[in-house]
């Protein structure tokens, strides 16, 4: 829902880490408007999920496309916790959520 709300300025970029082709092209066949690595460039989604530092599953890391810096790799929680602002807190470098609004129960 977040990526079609704003699909104008943020474009997600599946890099799965499926063991099988067949998982990965039907996790990504419920996402309308995902683009993935290619499953078989093996190579290419090491490279990145080295690069992005994933440590759990699933991560959203906020990438800027057009010098390649990582912003953040809170994105999942940011769209979760602070769903109205976190695409302008990303926009201007930050990490699009707060330490507060990760801890607050509601």
């Amino acid at each position: 829902a977040f990526a079609q709300k704003h699909r104008a300025t943020f474009q997600v970029v599946l890099v799965s880490l499926d063991t099988d082709s067949d998982a990965a092209t039907e996790y990504l066949s419920t996402k309308d408007s995902w683009l993935a690595v290619p499953w078989t460039d093996s190579t290419r989604r090491k490279t990145l999920t080295t690069r992005l530092s994933v440590q759990m599953i699933p991560q959203l890391s906020i990438v800027n496309g057009r010098t390649g810096a990582v912003i953040s790799s809170w994105g999942r929680s940011a769209v979760m916790k602070n769903p109205d602002r976190c695409l302008d807190e990303w926009q201007e470098g930050g990490h699009g959520v707060s330490w507060w609004q990760l801890v607050r129960p509601w």
